[in-house]
């Protein structure tokens, strides 16, 4: 019984921007694989949907090439003949259905009639997945398609989960290929689902793996430039984040669309759409309001005058009430002023915003560090004691507004503070301390930045990869503002998607501060979170990346450093409070 299915969408090696006119006439090759016969059950379906989707790539311009129960050598064979045929700068599908087992850092296909006995026989009598995707780099492809229809091989002596065939094949660096595995039960395979979805459309990957997605398929697109029916012209990012604007048809959706796209063609239109719908709004509420002042009977105002009357008499006594708890709260003010330092007396009647959302992030161990800079070595130990509070988002302009206006505090770049909704930049890191500092003793919690540990353990949420979300940069445009999307300024916080513990911006828009001293590595640093390095003279951490920033600095396990009194439009914080 078919129990696992995973369907996954690559772009591999885009060596240029195509046009229609080359997607039309570029070569399509496909290699479809079906292993529906092992020694442990028989499943036809395998090899009926494989030779279903055979005749759909066959129908959509793929030069197709099967291969189905057979032995390691018959194919391999196949294989062979199928590579000879492939010309540069094609496009090549791989498709494989039936078992597979992870070992030795490979996804291996179990040929038709294989009894498995030990995982030393996989390089005799198996195939290696792996090696075909890598041997079919040679051609130098401009788009890979990878697609499995299958389930991992578990037997009496040799288990497999999914998640190591998974990492398995994930690991062939000549492909470049990520793989996400559905454990959701399906009652039929992907194969169909997917001719079914795109059928005569012309849509490229993303918007059929959104689709696929819905059936309850895991589908991922690495890198877009293709489509199974080409269409008459090929939409710009623009284009499509105009048309998802459009779809949406909201106030939120066309803001959202300028903060992205701020100098685009369509920003004057955008304008008046966000402008038309305020309108329509306030029309629709006034016109029905009137409607129902017109149709009212004369029993009906009759009841709405009783109402109303009703409605006067409980404001008034509404009113009283508070007006009563105004003047026990001034006296109960007044009274806690008395207690107060001189200093602090100002301070008690400022105005303040505390952070917007706070999410408890939950005890745990894991390895702090990375292998790949070598500031962040050793990779060590560190355990997270007991829960803690971190703002869901990086600390905003309205709240560090309030802060200089309570504290008469000097700030040099007001301009920055025009956006209220975006992250604070050009803060040091003792101007962090003092609003932690302010802010604590303002609402009588317990603010501060959070250690080193903390940050790397909350930005990975739950994570082992390079990145919070995986491996592959080219996703990165979905949860950080970067280099090549930010457009050279600081954005609004939570526009992009959160890491797994509801944290948004972690990676990209502003570095933040840390409480760290910093130091040259790991060696000797503390194996409890909440345990900071105090060094007075020291350089001070800073984590995460800006909207400067690409590739390796939006790791979780990046540092950075600076001396305290530091300021740059790139750099801002987050507050944690300790429980």
């Amino acid at each position: 019984m078919r129990k696992l299915i995973v369907f996954f969408v690559i772009g591999y090696a885009c060596l240029f921007s195509a046009t229609v006119e080359q997607m039309k006439s570029e070569k399509r090759y496909a290699f479809v694989i079906a292993n529906g016969t092992v020694s442990e059950t028989r499943d036809d379906g395998v090899v009926r949907d494989a030779l279903k989707l055979a005749d759909f790539l066959t129908s959509k311009g793929f030069q197709t090439t099967t291969a189905y129960n057979l032995d390691r050598s018959e194919l391999i064979k196949t294989f062979r003949t199928f590579d000879k045929e492939v010309e540069p700068n094609a496009v090549i599908a791989v498709v494989y259905a039936g078992r597979a087992i992870a070992y030795d850092a490979q996804t291996w296909m179990l040929p038709a009639g294989m009894k498995l006995e030990g995982l030393d026989q996989l390089r005799l009598a198996a195939v290696s997945l792996n090696f075909f995707m890598t041997k079919l780099q040679r051609h130098t492809p401009r788009i890979t398609l990878g697609m499995i229809d299958g389930y991992p091989y578990t037997g009496k002596k040799n288990t497999t989960d999914a998640d190591a065939v998974i990492r398995s094949f994930a690991a062939n660096k000549e492909s470049d290929l990520l793989v996400h595995w559905n454990n959701t039960p399906q009652a039929s395979g992907i194969f169909p689902q997917l001719v079914q979805t795109v059928g005569s459309k012309t849509e490229g990957l993303e918007p059929v793996a959104e689709k696929l997605a819905d059936s309850g398929v895991v589908s991922r697109v690495s890198k877009a430039g293709f489509y199974f029916n080409v269409p008459q012209q090929i939409m710009t990012p623009v284009d499509e984040g105009w048309a998802r604007a459009v779809a949406k048809n909201s106030v939120v959706g066309y803001e959202a669309f300028l903060i992205a796209f701020p100098d685009s063609k369509y920003k004057q239109t955008a304008i008046d759409r966000i402008e038309a719908l305020n309108g329509v709004r306030a029309e629709t509420v006034a016109n029905a309001a009137a409607s129902q002042t017109l149709n009212a009977s004369l029993a009906q105002e009759q009841e709405l005058r009783q109402k109303a009357e009703a409605l006067k008499k409980m404001e008034a006594e509404l009113k009283a009430q508070q007006e009563a708890l105004e003047r026990l709260k001034a006296e109960q003010a007044a009274l806690a002023m008395q207690t107060l330092p001189p200093e602090q007396q100002s301070e008690s009647s400022a105005e303040y915003v505390e952070p917007a959302e706070m999410v408890t992030i939950p005890a745990g161990v894991y390895l702090m560090g990375s292998e790949s800079f070598e500031n962040a070595k050793p990779v060590h130990m560190v355990t997270v004691e007991k829960p803690f509070r971190m703002s869901a988002f990086e600390v905003g302009n309205k709240e560090y507004a309030a802060f200089l206006k309570a504290t008469d505090t000097k700030y040099s770049k007001k301009k920055l503070l025009k956006n209220e909704s975006a992250a604070v930049a050009y803060v040091s890191w003792e101007d962090a301390n003092r609003y932690a500092e302010w802010l604590s003793r303002m609402t009588g919690k317990h603010y501060r930045l959070p250690t080193e540990a903390e940050w790397e353990y909350a930005a990975r949420g739950g994570s082992d990869t390079m990145y919070a979300w995986g491996n592959n940069i080219a996703l990165a445009p979905q949860y950080a503002w970067m280099a090549v999307n930010a457009h050279g300024f600081v954005h609004s916080r939570g526009l992009l998607q959160p890491n797994a513990y509801g944290l948004f911006d972690m990676a990209g828009n502003v570095a933040e501060w840390c409480i760290d001293a910093a130091t040259p590595n790991y060696t000797g640093a503390p194996s409890i979170s909440n345990r900071a390095v105090i060094d007075a003279d020291a350089m001070k951490v800073i984590r995460g990346g800006s909207f400067k920033s690409s590739g390796e600095a939006l790791s979780p396990s990046y540092r950075e450093s600076n001396i305290p009194t530091f300021r740059s439009e790139t750099v801002g914080f987050r507050l944690v409070e300790s429980l």
